[in-house]
């Protein structure tokens, strides 16, 4: 039973969800963290065991877990092995503990690829890697574009919520180029919606156009982790969709014929002779108010694309539910096992091991599997462990599962996702993104309170992170989310974590400095895992599945069909 003071203490740290919502979820059923094989349980979460995960799967040995290479094939393995080693079902294809995903890898061919601007008789070429980048095309090994550009603000029309960057202009059969992100004027779960390339890219063929232009231009804050030099090193890794059945590559729309990224010096290049600068870019980027027009520019284009298929698997393993009413019911842990694999070398290193992201995250789902089979009984409901590959390709292995199920979809009542978390200083809150959309608000609480840690709003909205991991994939689904992704203060007052966590993204994200050379907080690791695994304990035993609050962005688009549950009032939470 939650006593009346835990509860107070619960609702002073949480402050981004509603009190009365917040008191409903507490009160509606008794909190069983506290009995004694689930605090067993949480003690098994050790140090020791997250650190033997992670050194495995962050080793050079590895080489960086790269879709489809040997060193993911390795790590798949060792994941199914341990699996399969606390005694879990496999949760696979015929009867195994892996789902193979296939896929369509294509390249840019730099050599036989080129882009080059007109205006009127005068016509320029640009840099490849040095002012623009090309996707490789899916449909086509070569194709080329000729047609003028048109700039589109951010390349979002949603003119049900009164926004429309192609209000007043044609782009039929014209290349448009937008910038990169979502509009700060709107709502910050709409921007994450619509700052997608999917919804951009959907937006743009739907109009006419036949081409893409994302401009990556910086803020006043530097955007760092999205730096140029580390867009031009992923590039040269290539591009991941998944086959469908009948043999085409998903997500591709063959109407658009050229996708270009170009940076700022590219998107100069792009804006002379036209009213628009650079500088009204990054105050677009800042402030919005982006105006759309037609450039005097015109492009062509021509992206030569080496393709190649290949599989690679994710990893799923079941603990069966111990109530028969529930256990067709299912709680999804996720992870993604890959990472970047090889890429041209920074200060002589080429390997990118991936310590933080996300053997990290695997090495946490691994110890959470071992803390739920320790029970001596399961929870109510079942729980699917789930390693998937191909996110760092636009998280193509959660969107394979997601589209290809092993249990029916509708049987998911919710994910909770393991990605990325910094464990480098000793932390006293987390940041749990997805905490305002549904009800699992409620077991964030009531899990971070047992062990004394607050929950903090997301400091970096703008940065839309709702949208850009493996929780997404099921929240398209209609399946409600969660994604412990950060935390902003530490216990220790010689780590600033604000300034450890920007130096961070700005120095080691995807690059071979993401290895086991950092200074790896354990006993953060550990408090990771055990937040994790109360989140979830908590949700698999409630009578009532998660639910989207009535009204939510995400849960109306795409989760009508689930049960809703009302947002409190504002006079309802003032009288709570």
């Amino acid at each position: 039973m939650v006593r009346l003071r835990s509860l107070s203490a619960i609702l002073l740290v949480v402050v981004a969800i509603p009190a009365a919502l917040l008191v409903h979820s507490l009160l509606a059923e008794p909190s069983s963290l506290k009995t004694q094989p689930v605090q067993a349980a949480l003690r098994g979460i050790a140090a020791h065991t997250m650190k033997a995960h992670l050194h495995f799967l962050a080793d050079d040995l590895l080489e960086g877990r790269g879709t489809g290479s040997r060193g993911y094939d390795l790590a798949s393995l060792y994941v199914a092995a341990e699996l399969e080693k606390l005694g879990l079902r496999p949760a696979g294809a015929d009867g195994s503990f892996f789902q193979q995903v296939p896929l369509l890898h294509a390249t840019t061919d730099q050599s036989r690829s080129s882009l080059s601007l007109r205006r009127g008789e005068n016509r320029s070429s640009l840099t490849y890697g040095q002012e623009y980048l090309l996707t490789p095309d899916f449909q086509r090994q070569r194709v080329e574009v000729a047609a003028p550009v048109v700039f589109v603000g951010f390349g979002v029309s949603a003119p049900e919520i009164g926004y429309d960057d192609y209000e007043g202009v044609d782009v039929d059969g014209r290349v448009v180029m937008f910038l990169s992100g979502g509009p700060p004027s709107l709502p910050i779960d709409e921007r994450a919606h619509f700052s997608s390339s999917a919804s951009k890219e959907g937006v743009a063929a739907a109009r006419g156009a036949i081409g893409t232009i994302t401009a990556r231009v910086r803020d006043d804050e530097g955007d760092p982790e999205r730096s140029w030099s580390r867009s031009v090193r992923q590039a040269a890794i290539g591009a991941m969709r998944w086959i469908d059945e009948d043999g085409s590559p998903r997500s591709t729309r063959p109407e658009l014929r050229a996708h270009v990224s170009v940076n700022e010096k590219g998107a100069a290049a792009l804006l002379e002779g036209s009213p628009l600068t650079v500088a009204d870019l990054r105050r677009f980027r800042k402030d919005g108010g982006a105006q759309s027009m037609a450039l005097t520019t015109s492009i062509e284009v021509t992206t030569v694309s080496d393709h190649a298929r290949l599989t690679s698997r994710n990893v799923l393993a079941l603990l069966e539910g111990s109530d028969e009413k529930l256990r067709d019911d299912h709680v999804v842990y996720s992870a993604h096992l890959d990472h970047i694999g090889i890429t041209p070398p920074v200060d002589g290193d080429s390997i990118n091991n991936g310590a933080l992201d996300n053997a990290g995250g695997v090495a946490a789902l691994l110890t959470i599997a071992r803390a739920f089979t320790a029970l001596p009984e399961p929870p109510a409901r079942s729980i699917l462990f789930l390693a998937v590959t191909a996110e760092e390709r636009g998280l193509r292995g959660s969107d394979y599962f997601a589209h290809h199920p092993t249990i029916p979809i509708e049987r998911i009542a919710a994910n909770i996702n393991l990605d990325g978390f910094l464990m480098l200083y000793p932390i006293s809150d987390v940041i749990a993104t997805g905490i305002e959309h549904s009800t699992l608000s409620g077991d964030v609480a009531v899990a971070a309170a047992e062990l004394g840690l607050e929950v903090t709003p997301d400091p970096r909205p703008e940065e839309v992170i709702f949208v850009r991991s493996d929780h997404y994939s099921f929240v398209r689904q209609g399946i409600p989310s969660i994604f412990i992704s950060g935390s902003t203060r530490s216990s220790d007052p010689t780590r600033d974590a604000s300034e450890v966590t920007r130096a961070w993204f700005r120095e080691i994200y995807h690059t071979p400095k993401d290895d086991l050379d950092q200074q790896i907080d354990y006993e953060t690791a550990v408090k990771f895992a055990q937040l994790n695994f109360m989140i979830g304990y908590g949700v698999a035993n409630k009578a009532r599945r998660p639910a989207w609050y009535r009204g939510d962005f995400f849960g109306e688009m795409f989760g009508k069909s689930r049960a809703t549950a009302r947002p409190p009032s504002r006079t309802a939470e003032a009288r709570d």
